[in-house]
């Protein structure tokens, strides 16, 4: 009598679960919204963005004049409610619709050893395509912005220094990249798909910074980079990395402006 060979039950399981793993993650990222769906998820974007950044409006519209803040005090409470609430407007849309605008915070951070040096490689090729883009800009002659002197009744306090340099420097950048790259655009991929999400998001962050068309060219093209990084490797900390260089060199730049030295 022949004996039958073995079978390999355990092995084929396991491939069989893995690929049905990665189906659903695939079926996940592809998945088609209907249009109600589409309006409801786009609905929810709109007030995220409408919420969290009517403290900026505010700023720009009744705190400045002629490029100086006329109060300081309650700009820095604006700017840190503004903040406040693009981290919280993510999770309060993921607790209404999980479904539509769920997300993943672990998936933000994991990465591989691969991309090690993409946190440093990443942040210079940021820094140099924006000095391009600033080369260019001024090439062409369009209009940019002198750098807003937010913080000139400060210029003796090593206190409010450092605050306005958490601010900025990191703080800004960090809530920022969840907000965009994180909330708006995988919802925003839910609704158009990778690549429309991708020039979408890029171009709403850049018409929300309120500068002229010259740096809104500047902050168009960040915002292409991060997004194109958060479309094909999914992760954010790397953006988040080369957002926080960009802004703290844009900080020691600014320091004559806020006259500390």
């Amino acid at each position: 009598m022949l004996r039958e060979p073995p079978k390999k039950h355990n092995m084929s399981v396991r491939l069989d679960s893995e690929e049905l793993s990665k189906g659903q993650q695939n079926e996940e990222e592809t998945k088609v919204l209907t249009w109600r769906q589409d309006i409801y998820v786009l609905t929810i974007i709109t007030l995220a963005v409408i919420v969290s950044y009517w403290p900026n409006w505010i700023i720009r519209l009744g705190l400045v004049d002629n490029y100086i803040a006329n109060n300081n005090y309650l700009l820095l409470f604006l700017f840190y409610l503004q903040f406040f609430l693009m981290l919280a407007c993510p999770f309060l849309s993921k607790r209404i619709a999980p479904e539509l605008c769920g997300f993943n915070m672990k998936k933000w951070f994991q990465g591989t050893t691969s991309e090690t040096a993409w946190y440093v490689l990443f942040p210079l090729i940021v820094i140099i395509t924006s000095a391009i883009t600033a080369r260019l800009v001024e090439q062409f002659g369009l209009p940019v912005s002198k750098p807003t002197d937010f913080f000139s009744r400060f210029h003796n306090s090593i206190s409010h220094l450092i605050i306005i340099t958490c601010l900025i420097a990191f703080i800004g950048p960090t809530i920022e990249e969840l907000f965009w790259r994180g909330f708006i655009q995988k919802c925003l991929w839910k609704v158009f798909g990778p690549e429309l999400a991708l020039f979408v998001q890029a171009y709403l962050w850049a018409m929300l910074h309120f500068y002229p068309f010259g740096h809104f060219v500047n902050v168009l093209v960040l915002g292409f980079i991060f997004g194109f990084w958060r479309m094909r490797r999914k992760t954010l900390l790397p953006i988040i990395i080369a957002h926080v260089v960009f802004n703290s060199l844009i900080c020691v730049a600014r320091l004559v402006f806020w006259n500390y030295l």
